[in-house]
């Protein structure tokens, strides 16, 4: 037991208010009151209580100190890594991670806030006027600082008071120690102390130099014993980002390579480097990945290159390390049977390698060939399995929007028939990879989860898809950009590698917990009506549900001297109809996703297509497909840019006839009668206004029938049209100068 846990069991036998009851009383910090029991108690069953909760780090940062917080018989040291501080017990092998919101004073780093669930504590840096008023504590050794303007001053009761100079120098009045900065080292009385090559030593009443920590620029920590003039490594980390973290398909085990060309495999369980590779010839390790039966592991590296090593040995031989390509390898997959591995690079092709068993030969891994499958960068890359066989077959998504599958042309058509789009919280930038999570043995229901990774966030997602917001959750794991994500394979753990803090995180999953959350949102229909503009009592609402009923009668005919069928669907060619009604404005190619989206919805269970829909189902497909946002200024502006050009003024504008040229010749190209019809309607122009239009002014535009209202778009429509007067005069939208964010038409 230590000194401060005896004191404290011996107010606690007297009735005496501990110290941790007056600062909780007071509401200072509880990390001053920490002791062995509070910061590394087993833990026997999980909280629970968060969908991802940060179970373990690896790695840590180089750039920050580390410091020694030994007690006695145990070995502590405290670091930082990635955005959070770690208490390290290296005699017990466990951690205690510190964690919350923290900020600085922007215009005063001495001073930050920090919040939890009961308190907002506000900290400041307190040092002395001056330092001569030490009375008491005499004789006492002292020495200045070796790279600040302070001064370091020993007292009897093993503390540091730390004194600044430039506030001693220009106060006037003595300053006692208690407005000293004052830090506690040891127990003992501290009788020497000295600055050497930028470390305090210190020496005590019992003839003894205290043992210290060491920490250096290439993430090692090291414990020196000064008496025995020993010392022995606490931590070795990785000195070089890591971008590649991939887990063990049968073992609690997850690998990770770093920029500097070093492999580690971690048993996660136990907390221990179970073999360690570095690599002499290749360094940039990009991806890692295990094959499905776990006997290898392939490498991805910068310059190109493929390793295939022995998972076990993290060996290879010399003829399984592959140079096809200079281009940095990007993505790297094994297929389902672990006899083909595929590979995509940054110069935007596949490359693919089959596992040869030949008889009476060991197996081994030959190059098969190389295609160039996309324009833009690949950003996926699986195999999956043909639906008429077992053989594997091979998908590449793309940034151009295609996804190529050479061996099976059936796959891309099935993908495409079962495309649906769903609205998904918006957290700040696209998702950049998601893995599908093993059942797990703790969660109490039969869903399916999947788990993601956006710039800097890691999220767990409830399957089916559906467009509930209450399914998803998110938090940030890597402020400075995470660049990979693994699960492991009892589903428990999930794995995120920074892409510069040099470190990976172990996140503890609670599905429970993830599905609780859900709950809350509401059953059935419940987070959907709360998704549209004043919920179910809104005029929204109600709006969808005259224009659904009116949608019938207008189908079934409007005859009321005939019998109507009372029905609880609407057909689905009333669906363009009934979107349009509601302010939303889907193109003809949205108009036909979503069409085939219901269509196809139950093919693959009834094998029969979807004709109708009913207002529940509606109502969740026009909140997952309606515009998310409105239109800002900025989009305005860029594609005012990119079609138009500048006036005299340097404004963006357009030419009338570059705009009706683009409208049907551009992306979904419109007919001169859509034109008419739809800028007919945007404008409001009624057949009185056409023919004062077409017999007046506008007589010379005319040409065979002399009164379409194509040309009569060239009167209402100025040669020359300016950002506001698009947006305003045609659009209808509100004036660009009074807008704040993103914005929408005018009902």
């Amino acid at each position: 037991m230590s000194t401060a846990e005896a004191k404290k069991e011996s107010r606690e036998s007297t009735g005496e208010e501990t110290e941790p009851d007056l600062f909780k009383r007071n509401g200072e910090s509880q990390v001053y009151t920490a002791t062995r029991d509070t910061l590394f108690s087993k833990k026997t069953t999980p909280t629970g209580t968060h969908a991802l909760s940060l179970e373990w780090v690896f790695g840590m940062n180089p750039a920050l100190p580390t410091l020694s917080l030994q007690d006695e018989g145990q070995l502590v040291v405290l670091y930082a890594a990635a955005h959070v501080g770690i208490i390290y017990n290296y005699t017990s092998n466990s951690q205690h991670i510190l964690k919350g919101y923290v900020i600085f004073n922007p215009k005063d780093s001495t001073q930050l806030l920090s919040s939890s669930k009961s308190h907002v504590l506000f900290y400041s840096t307190h040092s002395p006027a001056q330092t001569s008023n030490v009375a008491g504590w005499l004789p006492n050794p002292s020495v200045f600082h070796w790279t600040r303007p302070q001064v370091l001053t020993a007292t009897a009761a093993g503390d540091l008071v730390v004194w600044d100079v430039l506030k001693c120098l220009a106060a006037n009045q003595p300053t006692g120690q208690d407005q000293a900065l004052t830090i506690h080292c040891q127990e003992d009385p501290i009788t020497a102390l000295a600055v050497t090559d930028s470390y305090l030593v210190t020496g005590d009443t019992k003839g003894h130099i205290r043992n210290f920590v060491v920490s250096t620029v290439t993430s090692t920590v090291v414990r020196v014993k000064a008496q025995k003039g020993t010392s022995h490594i606490l931590l070795h980390a990785d000195i070089e980002p890591l971008h590649a973290v991939a887990c063990h398909p049968k073992q609690p085990a997850v690998v990770m390579g770093s920029q500097g060309g070093i492999l580690r495999v971690w048993d996660y369980n136990n907390k221990l480097i179970i073999c360690r590779k570095a690599f002499e010839t290749e360094k940039q390790i990009q991806c890692v990945a295990f094959d499905p039966q776990g006997f290898y592991l392939a490498v991805g590296f910068g310059t190109g290159a493929v390793h295939i090593l022995n998972s076990s040995t993290l060996q290879s031989d010399p003829e399984e390390c592959f140079h096809c390509t200079k281009d940095s390898i990007s993505h790297i997959t094994f297929s389902p049977d672990s006899k083909y591995l595929a590979t995509a690079d940054i110069g935007k092709a596949v490359t693919v390698f089959h596992l040869q068993t030949n008889k009476g030969a060991l197996p081994r891994w030959m190059y098969l060939g190389r295609y160039h499958s996309h324009y833009k960068p690949i950003k996926d890359l699986l195999f999956g399995i043909h639906l008429d066989s077992t053989q594997p077959r091979l998908l590449s998504l793309g940034m151009d929007r295609r996804l190529v599958g050479p061996l099976c042309q059936s796959c891309i058509h099935v993908y495409y028939k079962n495309r649906k789009t769903l609205l998904g919280p918006a957290y700040g930038s696209p998702i950049k990879k998601v893995e599908l999570l093993p059942m797990s043995k703790e969660a109490k229901t039969n869903s399916y989860y999947l788990a993601y990774i956006t710039e800097d966030k890691l999220g767990l997602q409830i399957l089916p898809l559906d467009g509930n917001p209450y399914k998803s959750n998110a938090l940030i794991c890597h402020p400075t950009g995470v660049s990979a994500l693994a699960c492991s394979y009892d589903g428990r753990f999930v794995f995120t590698a920074g892409r510069s803090d040099y470190s990976v995180l172990s996140w503890e999953i609670s599905f429970n917990a993830l599905e609780a959350a859900a709950a809350l949102g509401g059953k059935d229909l419940v987070p959907f009506y709360n998704l549209l503009e004043g919920g179910r009592d809104g005029k929204l609402y109600q709006d969808m549900e005259e224009f659904f009923y009116y949608c019938q009668i207008s189908h079934q005919g409007t005859d009321l001297m005939k019998k109507q069928q009372v029905s609880t669907t609407i057909s689905l060619s009333e669906l363009p109809s009934l979107m349009r009604a509601l302010n939303c404005f889907p193109s003809e190619k949205e108009i036909e996703d979503m069409l085939n989206e219901v269509k196809f919805s139950r093919y693959a269970e009834t094998g029969k297509y979807v004709t109708d829909i009913d207002l529940e189902e509606f109502i969740k497909l026009y909140v997952n497909h309606r515009p998310a946002f409105g239109i800002s200024h900025d989009e305005f502006a860029q594609a005012f840019h990119v079609l138009g050009t500048c006036d005299s003024t340097g404004q963006p504008v357009l030419q009338r006839h570059d705009l009706l040229e683009l409208l049907q010749t551009r992306g979904e190209p419109m007919t001169e009668e859509e034109i008419a019809e739809s800028f007919t309607r945007l404008l409001g122009l009624n057949e009185e206004e056409e023919e004062g239009a077409t017999g007046g002014e506008c007589s010379e535009h005319e040409s065979d029938g002399g009164d379409s209202k194509y040309t009569l778009l060239e009167c209402a429509i100025p040669d020359v049209i300016s950002m506001e007067t698009f947006a305003g005069h045609i659009l209808g939208f509100p004036p660009l100068a009074e807008q704040s964010g993103r914005s929408s038409p005018r009902k």
